[in-house]
C-alpha cells in the first residue's frame, strides 16, 4: 500500500448564520444611513428654497408699500403688478400653512400677519410725521397772517 499524501483544500465553506445576520444588519444600517442623509439633504434644500421664495415675495411687497405714486398717476401695469404681488404673498402664506413637512402649519398666517402689522406701524409713523409737519405749517401760517 502506498501512502498517499492528502492535502487539505481551502474553500470548505460552512454557513455561519451569525455572520450572515451581522452582514444583513450592517447593510440595513448603511441603507438607513444613506436614506436619512438623502432625506436630510432634501429637507435642507427645500427649506432653503422656501426661505428664498419668502424673502423675495416679502421684499417685493415691502417695496410696493414704499411706492409713493398717487393713485391717479398709476397705470394699468402698476395695478397688475400690485395684484400679482398680493397674490404671490397670499399663495406663499397658503403654501406655508399647508406644508406637510412642518409640524406647525400656521406659519404662513403668522408671517402674513407680521408683515401687515409691520406695514401698519410704518404707516402710523408716516402719518404722525405728516401730521406734525401740517401742524407746524398751520402754526407758521397763523404767525405770518397775524
Amino acid at each position: 500500500m502506498e501512502d498517499k499524501q492528502i492535502t487539505a483544500t481551502r474553500g470548505v465553506k460552512l454557513k455561519n448564520k451569525n455572520a450572515e445576520k451581522a452582514e444583513e444588519n450592517r447593510l440595513a444600517k448603511e441603507n438607513m444611513k444613506n436614506h436619512f442623509s438623502q432625506t436630510a439633504d432634501k429637507a435642507v434644500e427645500y427649506a432653503g428654497e422656501k426661505q428664498k421664495r419668502a424673502v423675495e415675495v416679502i421684499s417685493r411687497f415691502f417695496n410696493l408699500t414704499k411706492d409713493k405714486t398717487l393713485v391717479r398717476n398709476r397705470g394699468g401695469i402698476s395695478s397688475d403688478v400690485e395684484q400679482e404681488i398680493r397674490q404671490d404673498l397670499c399663495r406663499l402664506a397658503l403654501d406655508l400653512n399647508n406644508d406637510e413637512s412642518e409640524a406647525d402649519n400656521g406659519s404662513g398666517s403668522v408671517i402674513a400677519i407680521s408683515i401687515l402689522l409691520k406695514i401698519i406701524l410704518a404707516y402710523r409713523d408716516r402719518i404722525n410725521e405728516l401730521e406734525f409737519k401740517v401742524e407746524n405749517l398751520e402754526r407758521n401760517v397763523k404767525k405770518a397772517s397775524s
